[in-house]
């Protein structure tokens, strides 16, 4: 009977150790879901960023490209306004009548 006791005693003891031993598993895995939670949110948050500044990038390009157009607009005016700017040069060195003015 005593051999009994004694064994239902150690298997109590082993029972005790391993529900320790299973509860330090769970923390360690709450641990992990926690840090997995973590980097997870960390993730989303790059992804948010990357897809911020891919949406940047769209509009500078887009910028870019309406920048472009104004320029060569620009630069189509200016030379119109500096043929205009041309003619109206050489009708200052010609007289009334379509001759040139003498100097004095």
């Amino acid at each position: 009977m005593q051999f009994i006791v004694e064994t239902l005693a150690d298997v109590a003891v082993r029972q005790q150790k391993a529900e320790a031993r299973a509860d330090r598993a769970d923390a360690r895995a709450d641990r992990a879901d926690s840090r997995l939670d973590k980097i997870e949110r960390q993730m989303k948050g790059i992804q948010t960023l990357i897809k911020m500044g891919m949406r940047g990038i769209i509009e500078l390009r887009d910028m870019q490209k309406r920048a472009e157009v104004e320029m060569k607009d620009l630069r189509e005016r200016q030379k119109r306004t500096d043929e205009r700017f041309d003619r109206w040069l050489d009708s200052m060195n010609k007289g009334s009548n379509g001759h040139k003015k003498k100097p004095n």
